[in-house]
């Protein structure tokens, strides 16, 4: 479950909508942008990863985001994952819960943000990591070209595992821009650890915005070579309230 968490988190998220809604939508990716002080945004999202005989899903992953003070947010997260083979039964569970923090650098170059964010051990056995686990992310957006625009993702996951120390790098960049209320992009995704070396995945998706403070998300990528990605389907909604 912890590798496919950390493919949730290599997406790209789409343009900021307007008076600074900016979701990051849980199976999606992070924003460099921080939510307003005050305001407190509610996300959900879904994924299915296909593993061959079965297909590892996020059914939902909920993120509740508040604003702070200016540039800082609290981020509070609870997966429910589960296992839907092709053959029996399928099995679901509480996942991880994390407790995190994002930090929205005021310069003016380029969009910046970085999330910390620390997991506890899974709330039912089998359904995530059983140690504390870790992740810093860094996400940029570059100023637009006129309609398109240049976003990515950069992370370390790890996992304090007694005497050892488990680390997976993950990264994504994408392009993408907007008509009215609908945004377009295609990202790379990339995975990497000691053991297993890198696996890489290229995608796509759309999000749509009906209403200011509402945006519906879809995105599909897809492995690269022998040791790509898995295959995998993502959605997510997002609300401010």
């Amino acid at each position: 479950m912890r590798y496919l968490t950390l493919l949730a988190l290599a997406g790209l998220s789409g343009p900021a909508l307007a008076d600074g809604f900016v979701p990051d939508r849980p199976g999606f990716a992070d924003n460099p942008a921080a939510v307003d002080q005050g305001h407190l945004l509610g996300e959900v999202g879904f994924s299915s990863v296909d593993l061959g005989v079965a297909k590892a899903v996020t059914a939902p992953s909920l993120l509740a985001r508040y604003g702070l003070i200016r540039d800082w947010e609290l981020r509070l997260d609870l997966p429910v994952n589960g296992v839907i083979p092709d053959k029996g039964d399928s099995e679901f569970g509480l996942g991880a819960p994390g407790i995190g923090l994002k930090y929205a650098v005021p310069i003016e170059a380029f969009a910046l943000g970085v999330v910390g964010r620390v997991a506890l051990p899974a709330l039912q056995e089998g359904y995530g990591a059983d140690d504390l686990e870790y992740l810093i992310n860094a996400s940029f957006a570059l100023p637009s070209m006129g309609p398109v625009g240049i976003s990515g993702n950069l992370g370390a996951n790890f996992v304090d595992a007694g005497d050892d120390l488990e680390l997976v790098w993950l990264g994504s960049l994408a392009l993408g821009g907007g008509i009215g209320p609908v945004g377009l992009y295609g990202q790379y995704i990339g995975y990497y650890d000691g053991d297993a070396g890198l696996s890489s995945g290229v995608g796509a998706g759309v999000n749509f915005s009906p209403a200011p403070n509402f945006q519906i998300d879809l995105m599909y990528d897809v492995g690269v070579g022998d040791d790509g990605i898995p295959d995998q389907l993502q959605a997510g909604v997002a609300f401010r309230i």
